[in-house]
């Protein structure tokens, strides 16, 4: 479905360019893609993860897959990216409302157009998002913080 809403997109003249990592089903289409706007890195190590989310303005998860917290959410918003993301189990803790990113009511192609479309026409936005989720997961995910919490839950018992 972001492949599908890229190329919405694409069709209306935007310019940009979507960069997908990872590996899974899509594969073997991604990497005989054709598409000049579309770039296929297969699966990252770590390192260079973090490097292509540290040179990405915008993350995007639109997962129908019933996700816990996806730990790349952590990452991309650590890295000042705006987070367009499903409305997975674990979403509304990285984006609890509209000022930290964008959580999708359905996964069409069209409601990932509009949200990345948001994005595109006003970058003040989108590094408002940006900062915002990353300020929110620096203060409340870090490892102190965690255990901070982990401590106080295991307190109360």
């Amino acid at each position: 479905k972001l492949l599908e809403a890229a190329k919405l997109l694409r069709n209306q003249g935007c310019d940009f360019t979507l960069v997908v990592a990872g590996d899974g089903p899509l594969k073997n289409d991604l990497v005989n893609s054709k598409s000049p706007w579309m770039k296929y890195v297969g699966r990252l190590n770590q390192a260079d993860l973090s490097a292509l989310l540290k040179e990405s303005d915008c993350f995007c998860l639109p997962t129908e897959y019933p996700e816990g917290l996806p730990t790349i959410l952590l990452e991309a918003a650590v890295q000042n990216n705006a987070i367009i993301v499903s409305d997975c189990a674990g979403a509304r803790e990285i984006i609890p409302n509209k000022k930290y990113g964008i959580v999708l009511e359905e996964v069409s192609a069209q409601s990932i157009a509009d949200a990345i479309m948001a994005l595109l026409e006003n970058r003040e936005l989108t590094s408002y998002l940006a900062n915002n989720a990353s300020r929110h997961v620096k203060e409340g995910f870090s490892w102190k913080q965690s255990a901070s919490q982990l401590i106080k839950l295991l307190d109360q018992k």
